[in-house]
Formats: structure tokens, C-alpha cells, sequence
């Protein structure tokens, strides 16, 4: 997580927040899941359902799925 430079928010949702970064000299959109959130609203299967559908999707109307990762916390 050191490696990322924030440059703006650009929204915010239910249990996350999606950021505009910059890590080693590329830029990306991160979303961030509150893990506690998602258990606390049961909704653990909808975050796995959009994971899967960016990484399936090819088109210009989806962003270009990269990575996925997660922390200790």
C-alpha cells in the first residue's frame, strides 16, 4: 500500500470508496470494500459478483480489470 499515490476520490458507496491512484507511474481506479461492512449487510457474494463480471468483461463501456488484493485489516 506504500507504493500508492492517491490523487482524488471520485465517489463513494454503500460500504467503499472508489479512488483515482497512481501507482509506479501508472494510473488506475481503486475501489476500497470495508470488509466489516460487507459481512455486517451479508452482501459478501455481490462483491464477488462484481470482481467477476470486471474480470470477464471486454468492451469499451467496462474499465480494464488489473488486480485484485486485500489486507490484514
Amino acid at each position: 500500500m506504500k507504493d500508492i499515490k492517491l490523487i482524488h476520490d471520485l465517489g463513494a458507496g454503500s460500504y467503499g470508496v472508489v479512488s483515482l491512484i497512481n501507482l509506479h507511474g501508472s494510473v488506475y481506479a481503486l475501489k476500497q470494500v470495508n470488509k466489516q461492512q460487507v459481512l455486517q449487510v451479508d452482501k459478501v457474494a455481490n462483491v464477488h459478483f462484481e470482481r467477476d463480471v470486471l474480470q470477464a468483461a471486454s468492451n469499451a463501456y467496462f474499465p480494464d480489470f488489473h488486480f485484485t488484493f486485500q489486507v490484514s485489516t
